[in-house]
């Protein structure tokens, strides 16, 4: 018995020289929440030392809900995971020092069960988030200001191109610069969509197509029905810009050949994954075209075929009935 007794001192002194080393701030209580024992890494960030047997459920002086609201000791993640024999994940907390100041963290509060799985006790680790704050605001605010330097260069851009479409005397110039106008258009559309202040390295598709497609409309005429659909999910960002500018492309060329006379035309605009990558389609009920060694020095399909280059895909054109446009190209998330 005494053997026993002191190999399960010897094994309680050990975990407490273990937790005592971590670099971490480590805390555990017993059943009803009381402290029973906390490291150094623990009393340096709390800013305090916690009295043993007198603090429950958390070492911190106190604490409040991310958006400044005061959190009481007994709502806290470690107080709940006793409660419900439940384990804590997700939560952040700010906490107050004694001398006032503040910071964020993240608790990881985990239930210790006996034999029977009823709660014996609790282990909290609390993770500064500080530095990880500091830079997600520093991110944000890098973001927001390179949005507003980007929309302010589109705004200047449209306004030169305007008012050197109403300088120019032929009609041809005229219309070239109508489309550079769309193309920066688009560009904006879809620039918006980029924008996250939370750094998301990813942009839904459905988001992407339907503002394309809105875009689009705009200068189409009535009797062309444009419809879009997406299954693919998320897209990496950097795919965003090139694919937008295609899609520009392709539902004006379909518009601008497969009309004709005819009363009503419907265009289709579709995008899927495919084999650790996507196929974006555009298809009209026109004419069709075969796609030609000429087209590649074109105002519109050669721009096409250079932003299917940029997304390391593929450019080919199916005929009949109609017109089937496809870009193959990978995720580049599967590529890294």
């Amino acid at each position: 018995m005494r053997n026993e007794a002191f190999g399960l001192a010897s094994h309680d002194d050990r975990f407490r020289v273990l937790l005592e080393a971590l670099p971490v701030a480590v805390c555990t209580t017993d059943a009803s929440g009381l402290i029973t024992f906390f490291n150094q890494a623990a009393a340096d960030l709390a800013g305090r030392r916690p009295e043993i047997g007198r603090d429950r459920w958390c070492v911190v002086w106190r604490l409040y809900w991310p958006d400044g609201r005061p959190m009481r000791h007994e709502d806290s993640p470690m107080a709940v995971a006793l409660r419900e024999n439940r384990a804590i994940r997700g939560i952040e907390a700010i906490g107050e020092r004694p001398n006032g100041t503040r910071f964020p963290l993240m608790p990881h509060p985990t239930p210790i069960r006996d034999g029977s799985g009823a709660v014996a006790g609790g282990v909290n680790m609390l993770v500064d988030i500080t530095d990880r704050k500091t830079a997600d605001h520093l991110r944000q605010a890098t973001v927001l200001d390179l949005e507003r330097k980007g929309a302010a260069i589109l705004q200047l851009i449209d306004a030169v191109l305007r008012e050197t479409q109403r300088q120019a005397q032929s009609a041809e110039a005229q219309d070239l610069i109508e489309q550079a106008i769309r193309r920066v258009a688009t560009i904006s559309a879809t620039q918006s969509l980029l924008h996250d202040p939370d750094g998301a390295t990813r942009i839904n598709s459905w988001d992407l197509l339907s503002a394309i497609c809105i875009t689009a409309q705009t200068p189409i005429h009535d009797s062309v029905e444009l419809l879009c659909e997406s299954g693919a999910g998320d897209l990496a960002s950097e795919t965003a810009m090139p694919l937008a500018l295609i899609a520009k492309e392709l539902i004006a060329n379909a518009v601008k050949h497969g009309l004709g006379g005819r009363a009503k035309m419907y265009v289709r605009v579709g995008l899927r994954r495919e084999f650790g990558g996507y196929v974006f389609t555009v298809e009209d009920d026109g004419p069709g075209f075969m796609l030609q060694p000429e087209h590649a020095r074109s105002f519109g399909l050669g721009l096409v075929m250079a932003l299917a280059r940029q997304l390391n895909g593929t450019f080919e054109v199916e005929r009949g009935p109609g017109a089937r446009c496809i870009v193959r190209f990978p995720d580049p998330r599967v590529l890294n």
